[in-house]
């Protein structure tokens, strides 16, 4: 539940404009491979309810917002950044996996106009 809260904090300051560019959100490098611009939510989520080596979970968040539909932004991708093995390479290679599947869903919503299932 507190997860859930946090996320939807973090969901309604980014609506009212309260996240920093370049910290919070960034663009998505990659999404000139998607039919519309991406960007990168960075929150980070402090719990002492969770198990592992450290009390901050780190979310990603990836929408798109295309340019046919000002003012809209779709949602297409959360997940738990995993940090805790302390490989780099394998934080990122895991990071980019997300990444592709946002691409693939934002491409999907866009063949379907935008109606995503």
């Amino acid at each position: 539940m507190l997860l859930s809260a946090n996320v939807e904090e973090m969901l309604l300051a980014a609506a009212k404009g309260q996240l920093t560019p370049g910290s919070d959100v960034i663009h998505l490098a990659r999404s000139k491979e998607a039919p519309a611009p991406m960007f990168e939510f960075h929150w980070g989520f402090h719990t002492s309810l969770l198990p592992g080596n450290g009390r901050q979970v780190l979310i990603r968040h990836y929408d798109a917002e295309p340019e046919d539909h000002t003012g809209v932004i779709f949602g297409l991708l959360i997940h738990r950044k995993d940090v805790s093995s302390g490989d780099d390479g394998a934080i990122h290679a895991e990071q980019d996996d997300f990444i592709t599947a946002a691409i693939e869903t934002c491409s999907r919503c866009a063949e379907g106009g935008w109606v995503c299932s």
